[in-house]
């Protein structure tokens, strides 16, 4: 089932339920926003304020698409476009995914689809695409009008914001060494590749200062302020030999604020790589103690699976001679939400493509090695289900179809040539982010 498909379906519903025009229900519209009961120390959901409306809209489109969706589950249909992605995902392999014993004929099917002329703004992407490329461009497409949210905990000066900076390639979070002096929450807004994101900072949540104490105030300061996290960073040093008392009660004001859920959607920092004199034991040690302090609240199952990972911004390397970058960026990607993944990919995609390094751009490139790669892979399947079909066919498809429109035979190879023309010919004639992407697709899968 295509994803048009299932936005038309769920627009109607909803459209029908809440007495709304059609028109109206767009990707963007809020479906179901979280309810927080203090008594109850638990998260619920509702429509406007109506959880009942909101158990009812679930039951419905369960029905429609034949499909179960856990209460656990349901805190991710924010917006129409949450719901899109859920349902695209849910559905069995018969409704939604590619059979890759079609590729054959499909790849036969696509090149003979394709005009062998230069492709107009006004043609639909399926005739220049076939209907599975059609899809995954749709899906990327979607994708650039969604953002996604950091949150950012840790004590002042531990290097949370020079961390982000590094990773985005350009400064997305002021940083600032003066320890905080409030307890406050920070946004600082940004756009990259065109894909807005916004990072959250918490400034004096792990300090320890005068107004410590105020916690009930601080919590509903969180709630207020923070509607939406796709991923959580819990950055502190390496060289620490103990977790520190506020970065304890920084846990368990995150936990009662947000629900012990949001440590599903968590990574812990570990800053100062070269500074611990016994590196991997350092790591091992702090990693296991900030997982057992997270467990006492999340519970062991959740807070065992939260991973750490070790930088230095004043190095590329850590001690054992790797490159942290990549794993930094790994980590993140896996750990990020399934709606902020492909937002986060769209934004950071130009630095993950060799063929994409801007002239004078002092950006570092971010490397992956082969473990790294498997995972990038195993989350993109889970987020794109159909590239769990055409991944491995991407390169000589999109080569093919370079072939066709510019006549130039040597593309129809499955190498490097025709890869790169092709994401180039698809940022000129779609859009460049999405260009970038299939690059990087293609470099993934090869």
């Amino acid at each position: 089932m295509k994803r048009q498909e299932i936005f038309d379906r769920i627009q109607a519903i909803v459209a029908e339920y809440l007495s709304i025009e059609h028109e109206n229900i767009t990707f963007s519209f809020p479906l179901i926003e979280p309810i927080y009961s203090s008594s109850s120390h638990w998260w619920g959901v509702s429509i406007a304020g109506d959880e009942l409306m909101a158990i009812e809209l679930i039951m419905k489109l369960e029905e429609e698409f034949d499909v179960e969706i856990p209460d656990e589950d349901v805190a991710q249909f924010a917006t129409v476009q949450h719901a899109v992605n859920y349902i695209s995902n849910k559905l069995p392999p018969s409704k939604n995914e590619v059979n890759s014993k079609d590729i054959n004929s499909w790849i036969e099917d696509f090149k003979k689809k394709l005009d062998l002329t230069i492709v107009n703004g006004k043609e639909s992407l399926s005739s220049v695409f076939g209907d599975y490329f059609s899809s995954l461009i749709e899906t990327l497409q979607i994708s650039r009008n969604q953002k996604f949210v950091f949150l950012l905990v840790g004590r002042t000066g531990v290097g949370k914001s020079s961390t982000i900076n590094t990773l985005m390639g350009k400064e997305v979070a002021p940083t600032s060494r003066r320890k905080a002096t409030t307890m406050d929450v920070n946004y600082h807004e940004n756009e990259l590749n065109g894909i807005h994101f916004t990072v959250v900072d918490t400034p004096g949540l792990c300090d320890d200062h005068p107004e410590k104490g105020n916690d009930t105030k601080y919590l509903e300061l969180i709630r207020s302020k923070v509607k939406q996290i796709d991923l959580l960073w819990f950055v502190t040093p390496i060289y620490e030999t103990r977790i520190r008392s506020d970065e304890l009660n920084g846990i368990k004001l995150i936990s009662e604020a947000l629900g012990v859920e949001i440590w599903k959607y968590a990574v812990i920092v570990f800053t100062f790589a070269n500074k611990a004199d016994n590196y991997l034991i350092y790591l091992k040690e702090r990693t296991e103690d900030i997982q057992e302090a997270i467990a006492e609240y999340a519970g062991y199952e959740i807070a065992s699976n939260v991973p750490s990972v070790a930088v230095d911004n004043k190095n590329e390397t850590t001690q054992d001679g790797k490159k942290w970058l990549g794993e930094l960026y790994t980590k993140v990607f896996v750990r990020i939400s399934e709606s902020g993944t492909i937002p986060f990919l769209l934004a950071t995609v130009q630095r993950l493509s060799s063929n994409n390094s801007q002239e004078g751009s002092t950006e570092k490139k971010v490397e992956f090695d082969a473990r790294q790669k498997e995972l990038i892979k195993e989350k993109l399947f889970s987020v794109i289900p159909i590239l769990k079909g055409i991944g491995g066919t991407i390169g000589s498809a999109l080569g093919t179809m370079v072939s066709m429109v510019t006549k130039v035979e040597e593309f129809r190879e499955f190498g490097k040539l025709g890869g790169e023309a092709a994401g180039e010919y698809v940022g000129e004639k779609v859009d460049s982010a999405i260009g970038d992407t299939l690059n990087f697709f293609r470099d993934l899968f090869s």
